[in-house]
Order: structure tokens, then C-alpha cells, then sequence
């Protein structure tokens, strides 16, 4: 399976030279709405209390990795394609790294983004609190609570759930711990973000449509891209309002 993930020219470059992935503290995301979706819970207040404090806990102690699962959206291109000047990189995700469930709290196999118009009124009682623990024990791996299914569901409402309008992003999380084995590098300069140190299979690029590079210009410009991994220009569809490929 791939996924994808949109780049500014400058940072996809770099990131196919260093063949790294960036993860994200929730807490710096473009949407402030991020980790809210129990913000309408019901309970005594010292519950709400707890509550707030664990989601922002979780909005600084986890990294998020967001990708999608279209390389040709129009808008993706224009919001997080640097307006079309930028690149996308395809990754393969069929390997441990995305799919494995002893170091992610969310793999690339559940991590699918839920769009929903409405907040759900999560009730808090002491059986529910319960959930919330292995959420933001630091001392905890996210294996320790993926034998409780309220926990994980709680973890996918908590982490996975966005407002419709989002909905075009078709987005695919990977959430990670950011204490686990020194798997992160921070980047200075960059607030939030952290590379992370295994690699990453590149399957394919595709230029955005005002990309300054050919195909075949980025390919020599990007040597260390082996012969199977494909690069194609982005162009506009002239009997749509779609976007197709070519290999110039």
C-alpha cells in the first residue's frame, strides 16, 4: 500500500535526500480544533478537569504523522503543495515501521482520519476514566493498553477524529510516543517537528504542475532516487478540473 505525503519544493527535497519522516506535535498543527473532539463531555468537574489535562498532555507528548491517500487533490496541492510549486511523495506502508502496534498507539492500518459535523458527548464516570490512563502514563508503551478495546477506540475518537470540512485530506495517521527509544531528532528551527530514524521506502514523486524541475531534472538533480522509484510532472487536465501526470 502507499501513501502520500505533500512537500513544499525546499523541505521534499530535503526529505528525499535524507530519506526521513517528519512527525508533528499535535499542538502545533494548522488546525486548532486538533485532540478537541471530547471537548463536549459531560461530567462532574473534576473529571473535566482530569480530561483537559490529558488531551494536553497528549498534544505535547505524541508525534503525528500525516499522510493522505491521494497525490493528485487539487486543494491538497494548493494548501500543503507550496500552491502547486511542491512536491508529493509516495511511501510504501506495507512494512513494520507503519504497521506494527507495539511501538505506535495509532499504525498506518487503523489510522484512517474520521470526518464527522458533530462532538461527541463522551460521558465521563469512573468506568470511562478508566480509558483514559494508558493515554497518558509516560511510563506506558502503547502496547500496554491495546489489550483494552475502550481504550483504543478512545485513542482513535481522541486522535482520529477531524470536523467534515477537513474531509478532502483523506488523511491516514501514524501517533507515536515521543519518549520511545530515542526514535526522534528534533529540528531546530521548525517548532513541533521531529524526524524520525528509520527510513522510509520512496515509491514514487510527482512535481507539482509550477514546479520548476522536468521529471527527468529532478531525477539528475536526485540521484540517490533508485530506477524503480517513479517521478512524474503534475499537469492540468484540460477536460476537467483535475490534475493527470506526465513523465517530462
Amino acid at each position: 500500500m502507499i501513501l502520500y505525503k505533500y512537500y513544499g519544493a525546499s523541505a521534499g527535497e530535503a526529505a528525499i535526500k535524507e530519506n526521513t519522516l517528519g512527525f508533528r506535535t499535535p499542538d502545533k498543527f494548522n488546525d486548532p480544533f486538533e485532540l478537541s473532539s471530547l471537548s463536549s463531555s459531560i461530567g462532574p468537574e473534576s473529571k473535566l478537569d482530569t480530561l483537559d489535562y490529558v488531551i494536553q498532555h497528549l498534544s505535547e507528548s505524541v508525534g503525528i504523522l500525516s499522510l493522505t491517500r491521494s497525490y493528485d487533490n487539487p486543494l491538497m496541492w494548493a494548501h500543503y503543495g507550496e500552491e502547486h510549486k511542491g512536491i508529493v511523495v509516495g511511501y510504501d506502508v506495507s512494512g513494520n515501521f507503519f504497521r506494527n502496534t507495539r511501538d505506535n498507539i495509532i499504525s498506518a492500518d487503523d489510522g484512517e482520519v474520521l470526518y464527522s459535523n458533530t462532538k461527541l458527548k463522551y460521558v465521563l464516570n469512573p468506568e470511562t476514566m478508566l480509558n483514559l490512563k494508558p493515554l497518558y502514563r509516560e511510563q506506558n508503551r502503547p502496547d500496554d493498553f491495546r489489550g483494552d478495546p475502550d481504550s483504543v477506540s478512545l485513542a482513535r475518537k481522541i486522535f482520529l477524529t477531524k470536523h467534515a470540512s477537513w474531509v478532502y485530506e483523506e488523511e491516514v495517521r501514524i501517533v507515536r510516543l515521543k519518549s520511545g527509544n530515542g526514535d526522534f531528532t528534533l529540528v531546530d528551527g521548525v517548532e513541533g517537528l521531529m524526524l524520525f530514524k528509520d527510513k522510509a521506502p520512496i515509491k514514487c514523486v510527482y512535481l507539482g504542475v509550477r514546479n520548476a524541475k522536468s521529471a527527468q531534472e529532478f531525477r539528475e538533480s536526485n540521484p540517490q532516487l533508485t530506477d524503480d522509484v517513479e517521478v512524474k510532472k503534475m499537469k492540468m487536465n484540460k477536460d476537467n478540473w483535475g490534475l493527470c501526470y506526465s513523465d517530462e
